[in-house]
């Protein structure tokens, strides 16, 4: 009977531990073949919450957020449950950053999408209160020449009425755009999104 219980309690811990490990992860660095396995791109101007949303797909802590814009300047990978790779790119449009900065995060973010990895789509997303700037449309323009699958995730809706969201709808028909309004903070939405990701 001892020995009944203590099997048991072996698998349960067995399968804890399985589940802990099949969470996502932040890597360090570009991981091995980081350049030639599939891949989603976040990217979108400073402080639009690709960090906060990054975190509420993992549902936990692992990307590094901050109410002060710019605070993602590097390529950052992270890896699901899946083993899926995702990108955090730099955010672009911070006018606090050096010239020099800038042009650094210009060069990251060109240099990425000029590699040649197999990027299953790119998510550039905006701030739902804002919609779409000058920056946006180039950055859209870039990723459609580039040959690219985009998706518009306009994030922060929890902090918008009806009329801005319809608004934004509109100019994404207009413009032949996929876009999905999403709240990163309240997860309105995420499992649309997640879909997109399977």
């Amino acid at each position: 009977m001892v020995k009944c219980k203590l099997f048991f309690w072996l698998i349960s811990w067995f399968l804890k531990v399985k589940n802990v490990e099949k969470v996502w992860k932040f890597l360090k660095s570009c991981p091995e073949n980081c350049y030639s396995d599939p891949q989603f791109a976040f990217i979108g101007r400073s402080n639009v919450g690709k960090s906060t949303l990054i975190n509420a797909l993992a549902n936990k802590k692992i990307a590094k957020t901050s109410t002060k814009p710019g605070r993602t300047q590097l390529l950052n990978f992270y890896k699901n449950e899946s083993e899926k790779l995702f990108v955090d790119l730099p955010g672009y449009g911070y006018a606090a950053v050096s010239k020099t900065k800038k042009h650094q995060i210009d060069r990251i973010i060109a240099g990425y999408f000029q590699k040649d990895q197999p990027i299953s789509a790119v998510f550039l997303i905006l701030d739902a209160r804002v919609g779409f700037t000058n920056l946006d449309y180039i950055m859209i323009e870039y990723i459609i020449q580039q040959g690219f699958k985009l998706h518009i995730l306009a994030n922060k809706i929890d902090k918008t009425n009806q009329s801005t969201r319809a608004i934004l709808l509109n100019q994404c028909k207009k413009l032949k755009l996929n876009c999905l309004l999403i709240s990163a903070k309240n997860k309105n939405n995420l499992s649309k999104l997640q879909e997109l990701l399977e």
